[in-house]
């Protein structure tokens, strides 16, 4: 069973989104992250270095000069003096961020954030207690780093399988990433994302998006493309048959 409950709040007073390039020595080093945990960010994730350059791109930032380096990117949003605490913390363990956006402009780049954990062709989905990228030392060199993206917040890891075309090298990798406590929740050799769901699940995720956007206004990733609760007419039917009401 699944409740869904939407309250809906005033927006924050400030909003700030941050980008800081590091290197291995920094993702791998503990102290770094050893305040993390206690600030509450809106988001933070540490990305691979293929989706850092589009991020920096997206941000009209260069790239920095030490060459290959990956991502914290980390959204805080709250009242002024609140952000301007957290903002500093993450200065004293990081360094200056290379990206510094506020308002509409950090909120788009946080969307665009989000939207690089569902673009692999062959996606790995893990769950993990992890809260630091610290665990991920021994993959940093490997090709499967390039486009990571790893959530801090709450562990989850994600992989692009098409870095992995070796089918025996890629079940050694899963292996080692068990070991080290990342568990394999969606994806993997043989399967996708459309085969793992369910059908109650489909038809949970078509009746919630009917509900919540009945002229399908909103985009969507592919788990949710083409579900409609049953008997209710698409997003395309929906936005045909609103327009052709106000003619009327």
């Amino acid at each position: 069973l699944v409740e869904v409950s939407l309250k809906l709040l005033p927006a924050p007073t400030t909003r700030v989104a941050l980008g800081f390039s590091l290197d291995g020595a920094v993702l791998a080093d503990a102290r770094r992250w050893a305040a993390l945990p206690r600030l509450e960010p809106a988001g933070s994730v540490v990305l691979g270095p293929a989706h850092a350059t589009t991020l920096r791109s997206a941000a009209a930032v260069g790239e920095p000069a030490g060459g290959r380096s990956f991502l914290l990117a980390i959204g805080l949003e709250s009242d002024a003096p609140w952000v301007a605490a957290q903002e500093q913390r993450l200065r004293d363990a990081f360094g200056a961020p290379d990206v510094k956006l506020e308002a509409g402009s950090a909120l788009a780049w946080s969307d665009r954030v989000g939207d690089l954990a569902n673009g692999a062709r062959d996606q790995r989905e893990f769950v993990s207690p992890h809260r630091a990228p610290t665990a991920l030392a021994p993959w940093l060199d490997a090709p499967l780093a390039e486009t990571l993206v790893f959530h801090t917040a709450h562990g989850r890891l994600v992989l692009d399988g098409t870095l992995l075309p070796d089918a025996e090298e890629d079940g050694a990798q899963l292996a080692a990433l068990d070991a080290a406590g990342f568990r394999l929740a969606a994806g993997g050799p043989g399967s996708s994302r459309a085969r793992v769901q369910g059908v109650a699940l489909a038809s949970l995720r078509g009746r919630i998006r009917t509900a919540l956007d009945p002229l399908g206004t909103f985009g969507y990733g592919d788990a949710w493309v083409g579900l409609s609760a049953p008997g209710s007419r698409s997003p395309l039917e929906s936005v045909a048959g609103a327009e052709a009401d106000r003619r009327a």
